[in-house]
């Protein structure tokens, strides 16, 4: 497991500036979703960070996994947060449930909050890739990244979804 560095100064709060540090944890996948990344009000200039698969991240450390309701065999998506930036989405997964090779219009990040899952994705390049995602573990694909999800672990899976929401 890589770490990589975010480096967040905060906007003015109360009359003085203050600056964050910190380390995050980033998948061995991450290179496949290098994208630039949106400047933020407080974010350090000339960096390029896994934004959105932060947030995944840290939401997905505060959730517990997620029982499907009785009887589902498709994944289940519940709304956690919506900010004029992005949404947030909190997925549960029966075993074997997956969604159809698809594309984003926006940005988006995975967390995996329970489950292992396989990921079909195509690289950079345009290679197929099958990855392993296991708890623990985020990504991020930028936009119009096709892709593929499914649950392939022996239990129920919940994962925590950051779309990035289309500019108005």
């Amino acid at each position: 497991m890589r770490l990589v560095h975010l480096s967040l100064s905060d906007v003015q709060h109360q009359g003085s500036a203050t600056h964050r540090s910190t380390w995050l944890k980033v998948d061995e996948f991450s290179r496949l979703s290098s994208v630039p990344f949106p400047r933020l009000p407080g974010m350090t200039t000339g960096t390029e960070l896994p934004l959105f698969a932060a947030i995944a991240e840290g939401l997905a450390a505060s959730t517990a996994p997620t029982p499907p309701e009785p009887g589902a065999t498709d994944a289940h998506r519940v709304p956690l947060l919506s900010t004029p930036v992005y949404d947030a989405f909190l997925m549960t997964w029966p075993i074997g449930a997956g969604v159809d090779d698809h594309a984003h219009e926006t940005i988006v990040a995975i967390s995996i909050v329970a489950g292992e899952f396989d990921e079909t994705v195509a690289d950079a390049a345009g290679h197929v890739v099958v990855r392993r995602l296991r708890v623990g573990t985020t990504v991020q694909l930028p936009a119009g990244r096709r892709h593929r999800v499914v649950n392939v672990g022996a239990g129920v899976g919940t994962t925590v979804h950051v779309h990035e929401r289309i500019p108005a």
